[in-house]
């Protein structure tokens, strides 16, 4: 009888010994650093944020588009938004001009995947945001 609870105790042990090895998920490699944002990207992306904040505060933008805006920034990181829309500017750059808030929401609505109609024009960029 001696006998049965050290073979148990071994077994234990050994069970215990390859357990942490088992829980442990397998490491994945770090992915790939990505390439930092140029200069003119990074400028583009405050110019479209500063759109995305005005039309937030703008009383005449319809409440499902603010939705719509406000579920994309919160589920997609933004750079990958303003990429979307530096893509778009650039396949239309004889019809679509960043540099006007009007083309840039209606761009930023449309990524976003907001179908219906706006109803507002894109709000003007909010008081003293220029300079920022």
């Amino acid at each position: 009888m001696q006998r049965i609870p050290v073979i148990l105790s071994g077994a234990v042990a050994a069970a215990l010994a390859t357990a942490p090895a088992l829980a442990a998920p397998a490491k994945k490699p770090a992915p790939a650093a990505a390439a930092a944002p140029g200069k003119a990207a990074l400028e583009h992306a405050v110019a479209y944020f500063k759109v995305f904040v005005s039309a937030m505060e703008a009383k005449d933008v319809p409440e499902p588009v603010k939705q719509t805006l406000m579920g994309c920034i919160y589920s997609n990181p933004f750079g990958k938004i303003a990429t979307g829309i530096d893509t778009i500017m650039n396949q239309n750059a004889g019809k679509l001009d960043r540099s006007k808030p009007n083309d840039v929401f209606n761009v930023l609505v449309r990524i976003c995947g907001y179908n219906g109609p706006t109803n507002a024009p894109a709000p003007a960029p909010a008081p003293g945001a220029a300079g920022r």
